[in-house]
């Protein structure tokens, strides 16, 4: 850790506003994605019964082994499994309710090759679900490596490894999320957690079954585009167990103004949109005991929740995660200051410790 005393911390989010937003998955589109996974579980398994109920039965689609489109029957006879396989998702796409159509990449093994293909299926709801009614595949380059052969490289790894420390009792559940992939893991006897996941974009959640009182732990929006290990810890904490906020003077208050007061008096948490330059739909997140107004917006402050446990404002964007006793955040600018014992974390865990 470092520690920094005498200074303002200044964060200065220079990203370009953009209109480009996430769509949020819809069921038949999460459904499609899990049909997807199960082509490849059974394709593992040798399950040929069970895989070819997945394709209709006037399919037709070009897989890459092909020299023409073929149907059902051609895909009957070339069943083949695979030894271990992975999936990078890159679009699941919903059109008129009944189709849905899938992009992505499958590295996988079988017979002693391993190589990355691109795949697309047209998955269309029948009488008996969700089915393959068309499809196209083809080799990426360069990506096939032959076991015992050095000349070719191997494929480029399309997941990446997160892994972190929660500080709450055992068993808190740890949920990242994108458009088509969800993986929950569960923090072991020494409060840790370790997950693989596609590269792509993700939300993180963490909560606690057993213990509701502690309040949920948000991530917003993160993006990992290339393979890496990242280190996100946490803590979930209980939140205010009495608040009392007072009526001011005057005219009795709309109900939303009542609910800023609230806020200001019992804290509560605030999200912006602070889009990348490339589009991605970032956001600046704070979590709050306390507010009072300034000249940009608001000084957030972190309280006293019981004689002994104070905690800190929270500030996350993207993979950055900030504690503070205050912080002010000006939207127009993009400034954001954090004042007093300032505890700063990148998503190689290394932290910064001010005193400011």
């Amino acid at each position: 850790m470092r520690y920094v005393a005498g200074m303002k911390m200044l964060f200065v989010l220079l990203l370009a506003v953009s209109g480009h937003v996430v769509a949020q998955q819809t069921r038949s589109e999460k459904t499609v994605w899990q049909q997807e996974e199960a082509y490849w579980r059974l394709l593992h398994d040798g399950n040929k019964t069970s895989y070819l109920a997945l394709w209709n039965e006037h399919f037709v689609g070009w897989p890459r082994v092909e020299n023409n489109p073929v149907g059902k029957e051609a895909i009957a006879a070339s069943f083949d499994p695979v030894v271990e396989y992975t999936l990078l998702p890159l679009s699941v796409r919903e059109y008129e309710k009944n189709v849905v159509i899938t992009f992505y990449r499958a590295t996988f093994n079988r017979n002693g090759v391993t190589r990355t293909a691109r795949l697309t299926h047209t998955w269309m709801h029948t009488k008996l679900g969700w089915q393959i009614i068309g499809g196209m595949s083809a080799d990426d380059a360069l990506s096939v490596t032959l076991v015992g052969q050095s000349e070719m490289p191997p494929a480029q790894p399309s997941t990446f490894q997160v892994q972190g420390r929660i500080l709450a009792p055992p068993g808190a559940e740890v949920t990242f999320e994108s458009e088509v992939f969800k993986l929950r893991v569960v923090t072991d006897a020494n409060y840790s957690y370790e997950a693989t996941l596609p590269l792509g974009l993700y939300t993180m959640v963490v909560r606690h079954p057993v213990y509701p009182l502690l309040q949920e732990l948000r991530r917003p929006i993160f993006r990992v585009a290339a393979p890496t290990r990242l280190i996100l810890n946490g803590a979930l904490s209980p939140g205010r167990m009495t608040c009392d906020p007072m009526m001011r003077p005057g005219p009795a208050p709309t109900n939303e103004q009542w609910q800023e007061t609230i806020k200001d008096v019992c804290g509560g948490e605030e999200t912006f949109a602070v889009p990348s330059r490339d589009g991605v739909p970032f956001q600046l997140y704070i979590r709050y005991l306390r507010r009072s107004p300034s000249e940009a917006g608001y000084v957030y402050s972190g309280d006293w929740i019981a004689t002994n446990l104070e905690l800190p404002v929270l500030v996350e964007y993207n993979l950055f995660t900030l504690h503070a006793d205050h912080v002010t955040y000006d939207a127009q600018r993009r400034i954001l200051t954090a004042t007093g014992r300032v505890v700063a974390a990148n998503e190689s865990g290394w932290k910064s410790c001010l005193i400011l």
